[in-house]
């Protein structure tokens, strides 16, 4: 088995020249299919709609390709594997509750989108609801979407620097401009293709550490006897407590809606829906989303549990060869493949090939709704030479702009990783204050056994409260307590933005299109009471962090490993062996009121602003005067979407929907004139004279 050369081999390779040659030609290939795109275009077809949803004549399988392609950016790339290895392969849950999402998107979400013919999704909020919705719903997009994807950007160069000494400005600017440029120049159809070359890169990679590992550890049997007995197959998870981060329930409920507010609520997957050729097409996108899904997914998860049969014995966490958890991926690939040059670097182009998906369908889906949401108004009478040049511009700033925000994460230190390794070190790598005594990661004095003291020279544990002689944690009425160390965490920060900010919109569309009682006060004091909710969630549980026992961490070991005693990039990699029973013995916690409640599972983040979301909207849109149903176009309504005509329309080669639905820009008094036009039919039909 390869956990010996783990034990006896403690240094860790870094790239090569060759693995550098394989992620230049990703790069390479991205930038020619994004020209491609930009000088191959029909005669007489030069608009601003075929910049932003590829003319609408988009094909169903390279649209699904994409949309699951922009959802397995790096973040994900390199945290799934870490999630299975964790917490094993009940992770996989994650595909039934995306199974659940996309069939409701497809059903209900998508047929409004599609019939009412627009290009932003906030274009909905206006018509049913006025220009100030649209306005925060474009405002709430762009300022985390902007963030998100600096922060895309940012965290796989930074873990791949502190795993690898991958240079970590190179490979920023380098993907960050690359991407911008492509998506500047081709628009839509750019984002989609490169997006299905991305996601072959991103299967290859999996499968390539998939095959590799299962041959070091001794075949898939061996693999699977060594998951069973590490609890890694571990489908029977159904317990009902939310603060356990990962079950059926979780995924199946909180993980739905987390990925509906993603998928049916926000501008970049909606703008993909609506590029293709018809409905039905759209619908089978959203499928072959799915499918793909799956398959990375699994086979993220499956390359985790590989991991955990390799490291069983030798965690590299806690021998202190990686310094967090989404370090294991990249070290395992320079572990397992520093025989085989060029393999890492189909690792390396797998990993960005997550952010340059991201981050392109970003960058387009932001312009789209600068120009549809926020210019429109302004542009009445431009021709389309000048849109489109506008429309080009502002792709380019907003990748300029999401480069210059992972820059800054990186230099103000908040980005995703919060970790200092610029304290002074002893002559065996350990950190040092400034009185040359020892201290730990977090400038807290230890002793000789590293353990955290107090300044009576008492063990304590990183809330300052004392430990007994087993290391375990005391309370003030001296019974063990919970002491789980807390760990930087990409996977659950970027689930959680996206519940935080599109938790409360989804609530808004679910209050538009399926309850006609719904009013402006009612919807504006719903999302931001659903915002506030989740927001003090976020922040909360950042506080007050839950420890690895509560969120269900399951036990590794490192009892086979030799001490570490090396640096890279300047960091001590020396690692402090946990005792045996901090491994196999998981403390309850005494700790309850809020710290609890923090504590529930990050996918219910999301589920909790949208169910708030509408019930407040609901509430205060009955305490204020609800809205008239006949006030209300049918389009706008999924109940009433039989009443709306809908002609399925083929490629003909020409304009892509013919007599499409005309936006207005003043949705109010378009109301109140289709209102006066609907009575005076009702009045002849009856024989009446109005």
């Amino acid at each position: 088995m390869s956990s010996s050369r783990v034990d006896t081999e403690l240094d860790t390779p870094g790239f090569g020249l060759l693995d550098y040659a394989v992620f230049a030609a990703m790069l390479a290939v991205s930038v020619g299919i994004g020209l491609f795109q930009s000088f191959h275009k029909p005669a007489k077809r030069s608009e601003v709609d075929d910049f932003f949803t590829g003319g609408r004549q988009m094909p169903a399988v390279p649209v699904g390709m994409s949309l699951c392609a922009s959802f397995m950016s790096a973040v994900q790339v390199l945290g799934v594997p870490s999630e299975a290895y964790l917490y094993g392969l009940k992770f996989l849950y994650m595909c039934l509750g995306q199974s659940l999402n996309s069939l409701l998107t497809a059903l209900l979400f998508l047929p409004i989108y599609y019939r009412l013919n627009i290009t932003s999704s906030n274009q909905y909020l206006r018509l049913r609801f006025g220009r100030g919705m649209q306005l925060l719903g474009s405002l709430q997009f762009l300022i985390a979407t902007l963030l998100y994807t600096g922060i895309v950007i940012l965290a796989p160069a930074l873990i791949l620097n502190q795993a690898t000494g991958l240079n970590m400005w190179a490979s920023l600017f380098s993907t960050g401009f690359i991407c911008t440029f492509y998506t500047t120049m081709g628009g839509m159809k750019a984002v989609v293709w490169t997006d299905v070359f991305q996601v072959m890169v991103m299967l290859s990679g999996f499968i390539a550490i998939f095959i590799h590992g299962t041959v070091l550890v001794g075949g898939v049997s061996e693999v699977l006897h060594i998951a069973v007995n590490g609890s890694r197959i571990n489908f029977n998870d159904f317990g009902f407590d939310p603060q356990n981060r990962y079950s059926f329930w979780s995924f199946t409920v909180g993980g739905t809606l987390v990925w509906l507010s993603m998928y049916a609520a926000n501008q970049a997957q909606v703008q993909r829906y609506i590029s293709c050729r018809t409905e039905r097409e759209a619908q089978w996108a959203l499928f072959v989303n799915q499918v793909g899904l799956c398959l990375i997914v699994s086979s993220a998860a499956i390359c985790g549990v590989v991991m955990f049969a390799l490291y069983s014995h030798c965690d590299p966490l806690k021998s202190g060869r990686i310094s967090a958890p989404d370090q294991y991926m990249p070290y395992m690939v320079l572990d397992i493949f520093r025989d085989l040059p060029g393999v890492p670097g189909l690792f390396l182009a797998c990993a960005y090939s997550g952010t340059l998906s991201t981050a392109s369908t970003s960058i387009n889906a932001m312009a789209a709704v600068t120009m549809e949401d926020l210019l429109k108004p302004f542009l009445v009478g431009s021709s389309q030479r000048k849109q489109i040049f506008l429309s080009k511009t502002l792709s380019f700033m907003y990748g300029a702009s999401c480069v210059t925000t992972a820059a800054l994460c990186s230099l103000l230190d908040w980005g995703v990783l919060q970790i200092n390794y610029d304290k002074p070190l002893d002559n065996s790598g350990k950190p040092r204050d400034d009185q040359d005594k020892p201290i730990d990661d977090n400038d807290k004095p230890i002793d000789s056994n590293d353990k955290p003291i107090d300044g009576n020279n008492k063990p304590i544990d990183g809330n300052n409260k004392p430990i007994d002689d087993n290391n375990k944690p005391i309370d003030d009425n001296d019974k063990p307590s919970d002491a789980g160390d807390k760990r930087p965490d990409d996977n659950k920060g970027s689930f959680t933005v996206m519940g935080v900010v599109n938790g409360p919109l989804l609530g808004a569309f679910i209050l538009g299109m399926f309850i006609p009682a719904t009013n402006k006060p009612g919807v504006f004091a719903g999302v931001a009471v659903g915002f506030c909710l989740a927001l003090w969630l976020a922040v909360g549980s950042s506080i007050y962090p839950p420890s690895p026992q509560r969120m269900g961490v399951l036990p590794t070991s490192a009892d086979h490993c030799l001490l570490a005693n090396t640096t890279n990039n300047n960091t001590s990699l020396m690692g402090r062996l946990p005792s045996a029973s901090t491994l196999s013995h998981p403390i309850k916690s005494s700790e309850h009121g809020l710290q609890d409640f923090y504590s529930i599972s990050y996918l219910y983040f999301g589920a909790l602003s949208t169910s708030v979301t509408v019930l407040v909207g609901l509430a205060v849109s009955c305490l204020t005067g609800p809205t008239e149903r006949a006030s209300i176009r049918p389009e706008l309504l999924w109940w009433d979407l039989e009443k709306t005509p809908h002609v399925p329309q083929e490629n003909t080669g020409g304009t892509a929907r013919e007599n499409p639905t005309t936006i207005p820009l003043n949705p109010e008094k378009d109301q109140e004139k289709e209102g006066m036009l609907l009575i005076r039919r009702e009045a002849q039909n009856s024989g009446s004279v109005l």
